[in-house]
């Protein structure tokens, strides 16, 4: 186990966790702008142990036009690189589907809802708006915050986490509860935790834990896709293990028989399984060059050694548990 950790340690990037954004950027948020929930602005997990809402409610709780123009955007660039269980592609056709189906007659649109996507809008909409600190924004950003992350927890409810969970639920209660994570203590950790443990069900009932190519049913993209909900759902669950002591017994590494996604650019997936797969491998390969001008690092590289350091993390705790 020492001498795996030994290994791991001696080719990490030199790098990591520099590349994907620019920090001397004039918009890049600064803690002193973030916008931090309240107390008591956190709905509790057990709201999702409650009825749904008339899908209207949900609707008219949207963000604007003018809304997800400005903060989409603004999730994509500052925010998405340290949870990625997005692909952007994916979401901006996901996105125009459902843009399309608001338009529809209302019986229509409520058979045609992605309620699982709707929750995903609501928290990207909501976490970027917690950092969104631009002066061309005339928001009242303290209460759209509250009510889009309670809309995203009510939008779970209408998609079925708990009784059938789909990838878009999974994926969209790990960004609230990656959002909750960062958000602080207290009643946010209560929530995060929660969302958590609902959301490792839900993958397990999936069996995201284990290797989508089996599914010849999938694409490549959806494959890489799975990959990427159920490992950052991987690490945001094991870093909460350590923020807050508690461990997710769900994760038996015996279990889990799925490869990490591969460290490429979302476009790149849309080349192919082979050439994504060569360009993965090459990069990989350019991590060892303490060279910033020719480091290559990709959004997802932060997600595949963040999820390699949290293995060698859970092994340790493991064999301390076995001594005891």
């Amino acid at each position: 186990m020492i001498a795996e950790a030994e290994r791991f340690c001696s080719t990490l990037p030199r790098r990591l966790g520099t590349a994907p954004i620019r920090f001397d950027s004039p918009n890049f948020p600064l803690l002193s702008h973030v916008y931090f929930p309240p107390p008591g602005s956190f709905p509790a997990a057990s709201t999702l142990l409650g009825e749904s809402l008339p899908s209207s409610s949900l609707v008219a709780a949207l963000p604007s036009k003018e809304e997800m123009d400005k903060l989409i955007p603004y999730f994509k660039t500052y925010f998405h690189w340290f949870s990625h269980p997005i692909h952007i592609p994916t979401f901006d056709r996901q996105l125009q589907t459902f843009k399309a189906c608001l338009t529809q007659p209302e019986a229509e649109r409520d058979r045609l809802l992605d309620f699982g996507f709707m929750a995903t809008l609501f928290t990207i909409c909501a976490s970027a708006l917690t950092f969104y600190q631009l002066p061309d924004v005339p928001m009242p950003r303290e209460g759209l915050v509250d009510r889009w992350t309670t809309a995203a927890v009510l939008s779970l409810v209408s998609a079925k986490l708990l009784s059938d969970p789909t990838v878009e639920a999974i994926r969209a209660a790990t960004l609230l509860a990656t959002a909750h994570m960062y958000w602080g203590a207290g009643e946010g950790t209560s929530a995060c935790i929660g969302l958590l443990t609902i959301a490792v069900e839900g993958a397990y009932t999936l069996r995201l834990n284990y290797d989508p190519r089996r599914n010849k049913k999938l694409s490549f993209v959806e494959c890489e896709d799975r990959r990427g909900v159920f490992w950052n759902l991987f690490t945001q669950c094991l870093s909460m293990s350590l923020i807050n002591g508690q461990s997710w017994p769900q994760f038996d590494l015996d279990q889990i028989d799925t490869e990490l996604p591969l460290d490429c650019h979302d476009a790149e997936l849309l080349l192919g399984e082979e050439q994504a797969r060569a360009i993965s491998r090459k990069r990989i390969a350019s991590h060892q060059v303490a060279d910033y001008d020719t480091f290559d690092e990709t959004i997802m590289t932060n997600v595949i050694y963040k999820t390699r350091v949290m293995m060698v993390v859970k092994k340790i705790v493991i064999f301390f548990q076995i001594q005891k």
